[in-house]
């Protein structure tokens, strides 16, 4: 695959030429989503330390299911991110396991201190408040979602965010300004 061709072909092209078997597409779809993937797990609350563990096996995925894309009507960054979403997922199941099976520490806080409670109180409310955030982006419907993580999270351009969701950039508009406004109404039911 030529330099120029690397830019140009879509998601859609360099998911068909690996479901052939093609490992050039592969390398060059695999530097195209290497920094939206870590992007995309640090956005799901992955540990610093893990993100570039999950990439790897999202991306390792892709090829093991490359397939499967051929049958697929999806979008390419739609089945890409379907699969990151069942690694973050498994990723946490994981995670959950392994805190349940510890042991919980006692931690001692001193709130005899001037502000100790208050700031105490500050993290727990920041806390939870990202927490619901997080809550209201998952519940999102995928289209906004993506949109939203790709324009807020990423900081992504319009025109990036309608050709890595292969959509318009007036749709890209739309759902990132309908995907805002479904969060800002949710946090505000949840009194955020």
């Amino acid at each position: 695959m030529h330099e120029r061709d690397r830019s140009e072909v879509s998601d859609r092209e360099l998911l068909v030429r690996v479901a052939d078997g093609d490992v050039v597409a592969f390398d060059v779809l695999f530097e195209r989503w290497q920094m939206r993937l870590g992007a995309f797990f640090r956005s799901r609350g992955v540990l610093a330390a893990d993100v570039e563990d999950l990439v790897g096996e999202c991306l390792e995925a892709v090829w093991r299911r490359r397939a499967g894309f051929v049958s697929s009507s999806a979008p390419g960054s739609a089945w890409i991110f379907g699969i990151a979403r069942r690694v973050v997922a498994r990723y946490w199941r994981d995670r959950i396991s392994e805190v349940r099976g510890t042991p919980r520490l006692e931690v001692v806080i001193d709130l005899t201190d001037d502000g100790g409670f208050e700031a105490v109180e500050h993290r727990v409310d920041a806390e939870l408040s990202a927490s619901r955030l997080w809550e209201a982006i998952r519940a999102l419907p995928v289209g906004e979602h993506d949109a939203v993580l790709l324009r807020v999270v990423e900081a992504r351009s319009y025109p990036e965010i309608a050709r890595l969701l292969n959509c318009s950039e007036a749709a890209a508009r739309q759902r990132v300004s309908r995907g805002l406004r479904r969060l800002r109404d949710a946090l505000a039911a949840d009194g955020c």
